[in-house]
């Protein structure tokens, strides 16, 4: 039987839902959806991810961002993702051959980040995913998703880099 106000008191004050469900003995998804039925919000500290990076990496236009936005736009997969409940993720996941992992850490490294870089044995790859709305956002203003459907992008001086990106993005 859960306490209902403590478990809405430790949420608030910043202590995350695993925490709580570790200490109550029940599932994160558990304290998840009882926070949300009985009026629990986001602490500060919970929308705090522990990864950092740079949301704004194209907001601004540069040889730098074009070049990346044409490698995402050849190799970056799952902009918008529906779940089942039907929330949209938004989120960037690149996966690349066991030979090509120097190239993540070269985009990790452009976008300021400390997300992970993962191994999948199964497929010999290396995978780089990053949840950022506002990042995903910009990618999809810029055009990655209209670009991925058959359109064009035109960065007018910048084109040359885009089209290295694109090509670097699809192993020419």
């Amino acid at each position: 039987h859960l306490n209902k106000q403590w478990v809405l008191d430790e949420y608030t004050r910043g202590r995350s839902a695993t925490s709580i469900a570790l200490e109550i003995g029940c599932s994160r998804k558990t304290i998840n959806r009882f926070i949300n039925m009985n009026g629990g919000h986001r602490t500060i500290a919970e929308q705090v991810s522990i990864y950092q990076i740079d949301r704004c990496a194209f907001s601004k236009l540069t040889k730098e961002s074009v070049y990346w936005f044409g490698f995402l736009a050849a190799d970056g997969r799952g902009l918008l993702t529906a779940r089942k409940s039907g929330h949209v993720d938004r989120r960037l996941i690149v996966r690349l051959g066991k030979k090509d992992k120097n190239h993540l850490i070269l985009l990790r490294s452009f976008l300021q980040s400390n997300h992970p870089i993962k191994y999948e044995p199964a497929t010999k790859s290396h995978r780089y995913i990053v949840n950022c709305t506002i990042l995903v956002r910009e990618l999809i203003d810029l055009g990655l998703l209209s670009f991925k459907n058959g359109g064009w992008c035109d960065f007018g001086t910048y084109q040359p880099d885009f089209l290295r990106g694109l090509i670097d993005g699809d192993g020419w």
